[in-house]
């Protein structure tokens, strides 16, 4: 999404976007390579905050709602190392914004037109004759780094959605790797206008968040009304829940990408 297209975040919305992502002020200062005066300064004059910055936060609020690696972890912590710590975050950083950008042009299309095969173990995705390499990062995450083709002539040109399909895929392999058992949607039951009334809430499970978020933008005006949050339980132990601010929030920036993509 191009910077001017941000909408303006607001005081509230910043530091609930922090408690999402459990980062403290002095963290975001450290992972946007800015120092921790100016991130106060921007809790208190959000619009202060520019684009850059807000585009890194938005990304890595998407991916940790995947279920998917964003924080730069693993990086060396000595003071004579801070230069190489400093490129490697914003490495990361880089990282994180176009991965969501291609995560979000392959959704905003239906998802990968075909399921390609991933393979943890061999770090290698495959659809036929195609097959496409990647690096695990030590934070969790992934790095494209080869691609061949048995059946014809490599074509980064030709084949840039099949790629984007194939990472896509790897992303969605990865994610469910983080998550212990099926993801939740809890619901009302019977909605009624505006009112609710309650009867025991509905749950539905899903194999992973993203197959959770698309049912939930799929059918959202059935939804919105009777939507309490996503529960999945990540490989860590902990509980991650996305109440019904956060659900709002992701499926609007979900439609509005399928709306631009059209």
């Amino acid at each position: 999404m191009p910077l001017e297209a941000f909408f303006m975040i607001s005081k509230t919305e910043l530091l609930r976007h922090l408690n999402q992502l459990s980062l403290t002020q002095a963290e975001l200062a450290r992972l946007l390579s800015v120092n921790v005066r100016t991130v106060r300064r921007w809790v208190e004059t959000p619009a202060e905050m520019p684009g850059p910055a807000e585009q890194a936060l938005r990304a890595w609020l998407r991916l940790h709602r995947l279920g998917l690696a964003w924080r730069p972890d693993g990086l060396p912590l000595g003071e004579d190392e801070a230069e190489e710590m400093a490129k490697q975050i914003a490495l990361y950083r880089q990282h994180a914004i176009n991965l969501d950008a291609m995560l979000r042009r392959v959704e905003a299309r239906g998802g990968p037109a075909a399921p390609w095969q991933v393979d943890l173990k061999t770090h290698v995705a495959t659809l036929g004759s195609i097959e496409v390499g990647f690096y695990p990062l030590p934070n969790g995450g992934f790095s494209p780094s080869t691609y061949r083709r048995a059946d014809a002539d490599p074509d980064l040109g030709r084949d840039a959605r099949l790629l984007e399909d194939a990472y896509a895929c790897i992303a969605q392999a990865l994610a469910q790797t983080s998550i212990l058992g099926p993801v939740e949607i809890r619901s009302m039951a019977e909605p009624v206008g505006v009112m609710v009334r309650l009867k025991g809430d509905n749950v539905e499970q899903f194999n992973s968040l993203n197959d959770a978020w698309r049912a939930i933008a799929a059918h959202w005006p059935s939804y919105q009304l009777s939507v309490l949050d996503i529960r999945a339980t990540m490989a860590s132990g902990q509980m991650r829940i996305f109440d019904r601010a956060t659900i709002q929030e992701e499926i609007e920036d979900r439609l509005r990408s399928r709306q631009e993509a059209a």
